[in-house]
C-alpha cells in the first residue's frame, strides 16, 4: 500500500495507519503473500499459532471516562488498544467466521444482542420497549435496573474461551480481550452465553448488549417489582462471581415505568444491603445504549438530548465555513448527512410511531433548519422548504419514515428466532405467543406496518463465509466472450442452460414469470417456466429459474457423464450475487442456487461450471427461447410464496 504522511496515532511499531492511495507501489503486489507468510510462519517451527506474535503487540491509549473527578485513579480511564493494521485485518476475517458459525449453531442466546450479525442496539431497544408496553397492556407494573460490570473486558477468563482444556499455568496478566479488537464483541458474547442461559432458566427477563445489562421485572404492584429486582440482582451477582466477574453496585440505576399519570406519584427506592450506600434511589430517566428512557416512555428527554448534541456538533461544523469562505454547499451537505443526521435520527424506531411523533419531530426539524441555513448561507427569513429543496435534504419526518421502511425490510433477513421477529404480530410466521403479548403502542407493531407477512424471506446462514462457488476457482469460470456459446454447444461433455425473467403489466397488475431451457450438442433437452405473482421482480424470477433447473438437471449430469455445465443469463446482478463471497444482500433463491451448485461440485470433483452473461434481445437463440417461455408463464397461476422454507411448484411447458 502506498503510505502517505498521516496525523493518525501510530501503532506499536511506530508506523501510522497508512492511507491507500491511487499511486501504485511495489509493496501492494506482495501484500497477500506477506499476510500469508506472517500467519503461517510459526507452523513450520512445530507451533500452530493462529495469530503471529509480531501482530499481537498493541499500543494502549487510555481515554478519560466522562464525569470522573478523581483522574489519579486508573478506573477513571478506558484503555483502548491500537492494534496493527494487519492484525486487525486478520482478526476481522476470523471474527467474521466465528460470528457466522455462532449464529448458524445458535451459540449466542437471544437475550444477548451484541456480537451477532444483523443485530443492532436498536433491536435491544425495540424488544425492551415492547415488553414494557405489553406489561402496561396487562395493567401490571414494570421496573428495570441497570448494572455495570467492573472491568468486563479486562477480566475475561481465557480458560472458558478455549473449551475448558487444562494447559500450563499463566499469570493473571494473560486475561481479558483488548477494547478495539474486531474479535472482542463475539468473544465477550460467547463468554457470557452460559451466564445468560443460566439466568434465563431461572425466569429472569434480561436484556444485554455486550456488557450493558438491563433487568426488567413485572408485578401487580411497585413493591412487588422492587422485591423481584432485589432477588434478580442477587442471582446475577452470584452468577457473575462464578465467572470471575463482579458488578459495581454503586453504579446500579433503577427506574419505575408509569402506566398512567397517577403512577408518577409513587417512586420507591431499592435496598440491596444494610448500609446507606446500598440504597438505590429511582431516577426519572436512565441512559441505556445511548437511549434516554423516561418513566412514561414519551422520549421527550431522549429527543432533547439528541437535539442538544446535534447543536453542539453543528457549532463545530460552522467553524469550517460560512457564506463567504470555507466549505461548498455540496461538501456542507455531505458533512450534514455524515455527522449530523445520525445523531438526530438515533433510536428513531422507538418513538416514531404516531404517538407524540409530531411534537418530537418539530424539535429535530428545528435543528435541521439551522443546518440548512448554515449550508446554504441563507438568512433566517428564508423559507425552509426552499432550502431543503436546494440542498436535497428531505424534512425530518420523511427521513424517519424512510428509515422505518429500511428497518422493516431487514425483518425478513434476520434469523427467525430473533427477539424482534418473535414479537411481531400473529400474522407473521415468526410470531411467538410466549413473548409477543399484544401491545397496541408497541414500536415493533408500528414497524411491522411497513412490511408484509408474505414478503420475501431470506434464509440466514445458508452460505457460510468460507463457502460458495467462488471458493472453487479451478472449477468455476466466468465466460465473457459471446463466441464461447457455440463452443459449449458443440462440446459433448457440456450441458448448456439459459434462464430469463419477464415482467408484464396488464390492467394495472404486474405479472412476473420465469423460464429456462437446456441444451446438449445443440439439441433441446427440456424447458419450463412459472409465475411468481405481482410482488416479485425480474431478478427474483431469474433466480428461481436458475434454482429450479439446477435442481432438476444436476442429477441428469451425474448420470449422463457430462463434466461441464454452462449457465447463461442476461442479468449481471444475478451473476455477481451468485459469485459473491458474501451474498448477504441477495434473496433466498440466489443463496439456494449457490448452495446447490457448491454442494454438487464438491460431491463431483470431475465436474466444472461456466457462468456467463449474455446480452438480451440480441438474437441469441437460447436466451430468446427462455424469454418467450417466461413471458408466456407470467400469466400462469402464481407459485405459492415461500416463508422460511422453500415451497415452489413448477409448470413445465415441455419436457422429455
Amino acid at each position: 500500500m502506498a503510505a502517505h504522511p498521516s496525523p493518525h496515532v501510530p501503532r506499536s511499531s511506530g508506523v501510522p495507519t497508512p492511507h491507500v492511495g491511487f499511486r501504485p507501489s511495489p509493496q501492494r503486489l506482495y501484500l497477500p503473500l506477506y499476510i500469508r507468510r506472517s500467519c503461517t510462519r510459526t507452523v513450520s517451527r512445530g507451533q500452530l499459532r493462529y495469530h503471529p506474535i509480531c501482530l499481537r503487540n498493541a499500543l494502549i491509549s487510555p481515554i478519560p471516562k466522562p464525569n470522573r473527578y478523581d483522574m489519579a485513579s486508573p478506573k477513571s480511564y478506558r484503555p483502548i488498544a491500537l492494534l496493527e493494521t494487519l492484525s486487525k485485518l486478520l482478526e476481522k476475517i476470523v471474527a467474521k467466521r466465528i460470528t457466522a458459525m455462532a449464529g448458524h449453531l445458535n451459540l449466542i442466546p437471544p437475550d444477548q444482542f451484541g456480537g451477532k450479525e444483523k443485530s443492532l442496539c436498536l433491536d435491544a431497544g425495540l424488544v425492551f420497549i415492547h415488553d414494557v408496553q405489553s406489561t402496561h397492556t396487562q395493567k401490571r407494573f414494570a421496573s428495570a435496573a441497570l448494572l455495570d460490570i467492573s472491568g468486563y473486558y479486562n477480566n475475561i477468563d481465557h480458560d472458558i474461551l478455549i473449551n475448558g482444556e487444562i494447559g500450563e499455568f499463566f499469570d493473571l496478566a494473560n486475561r481479558g480481550v483488548p477494547q478495539g479488537s474486531p474479535l472482542s464483541p463475539v468473544f465477550l458474547s460467547l463468554f457470557t452465553a452460559p451466564l445468560l442461559y443460566r439466568l434465563r432458566s431461572n425466569g429472569m427477563n434480561i436484556h444485554a448488549y455486550i456488557d450493558d445489562i438491563m433487568i426488567l421485572t413485572t408485578a401487580t404492584s411497585q413493591e412487588g417489582c422492587v422485591s423481584n429486582l432485589i432477588d434478580d440482582i442477587h442471582d446475577l451477582t452470584d452468577a457473575l462471581g462464578d465467572f470471575g466477574l463482579s458488578a459495581k453496585m454503586s453504579k446500579t440505576e433503577l427506574i419505575h415505568f408509569a402506566r398512567t399519570s397517577q403512577c408518577m406519584t409513587k417512586n420507591l427506592p431499592m435496598r440491596l444491603g444494610d448500609r446507606a450506600k446500598d440504597i438505590v434511589h429511582p431516577s426519572e430517566w436512565v441512559r441505556w445504549l445511548s437511549f434516554f428512557l423516561d418513566r412514561r416512555l414519551n422520549f421527550k428527554t431522549h429527543i432533547e438530548r439528541l437535539a442538544t448534541r446535534a447543536k453542539s456538533m453543528l457549532g463545530g461544523m460552522k467553524m469550517l465555513g460560512n457564506m463567504i469562505r470555507g466549505l461548498t454547499v455540496f461538501n456542507a451537505r455531505a458533512l450534514i448527512n455524515a455527522c449530523l443526521m445520525p445523531i438526530l435520527t438515533y433510536g428513531f424506531a422507538l418513538w416514531f410511531h404516531g404517538r407524540n411523533s409530531k411534537s418530537l419531530c418539530k424539535i429535530l426539524q428545528t435543528v435541521q433548519n439551522m443546518a440548512c441555513r448554515w449550508a446554504t448561507g441563507s438568512f433566517h427569513t428564508a423559507p425552509t422548504a426552499i432550502l431543503e429543496h436546494v440542498i436535497a435534504l428531505p424534512p425530518i419526518h420523511f427521513r424517519l419514515r424512510k428509515l422505518c421502511i429500511n428497518y422493516a425490510s431487514k425483518l425478513r433477513h434476520i434469523p427467525a428466532n430473533s427477539q424482534v421477529n418473535a414479537r411481531l404480530p400473529p400474522v407473521f410466521d415468526s410470531h411467538c405467543p410466549d413473548v409477543a403479548y399484544p401491545a397496541p403502542l408497541s414500536p415493533i407493531n408500528a414497524i411491522a406496518a411497513y412490511t408484509h407477512p408474505q414478503a420475501e424471506f431470506r434464509t440466514p446462514y445458508l452460505m457460510l463465509p468460507w463457502e460458495g462457488i467462488r471458493h472453487l476457482p479451478d472449477r468455476v469460470s466466468l465466460i465473457t466472450r459471446k463466441d464461447r456459446i457455440a463452443n459449449q454447444d458443440s462440446d459433448p461433455r457440456s450441458v448448456v442452460l439459459f434462464t430469463d425473467g419477464s415482467s408484464i403489466v396488464k390492467n394495472g397488475v404486474c405479472h412476473n414469470g420465469w423460464g429456462w431451457v437446456s441444451f446438449k450438442l445443440g439439441r433441446e433437452l427440456a424447458n419450463g417456466g412459472g409465475s411468481l405473482g405481482p410482488r416479485s421482480t425480474i431478478y427474483n424470477a431469474e433466480a428461481w429459474a436458475l434454482l429450479i433447473r439446477l435442481r432438476n438437471i444436476l442429477p441428469f449430469i451425474s448420470r449422463s457423464g457430462a463434466t461441464r455445465i454452462a449457465v447463461f443469463s442476461d442479468n449481471a446482478g444475478l451473476i455477481q450475487a451468485l459469485l459473491s463471497r458474501d451474498p448477504s444482500g441477495a434473496p433466498s433463491p440466489v443463496d439456494l442456487t449457490a448452495r446447490t451448485l457448491f454442494d454438487f461440485l464438491v460431491a463431483h470433483p470431475l465436474v466444472s461450471a461456466d457462468i456467463a452473461w449474455v446480452p438480451s434481445h440480441q438474437k441469441i437463440f437460447g436466451n430468446e427461447h427462455a424469454d418467450r417461455i417466461a413471458k408466456h408463464a407470467s400469466f400462469f397461476t402464481p407459485t405459492p410464496f415461500f416463508s422460511g422454507k422453500v415451497k415452489c411448484s413448477e409448470n413445465h411447458t415441455k419436457s422429455d
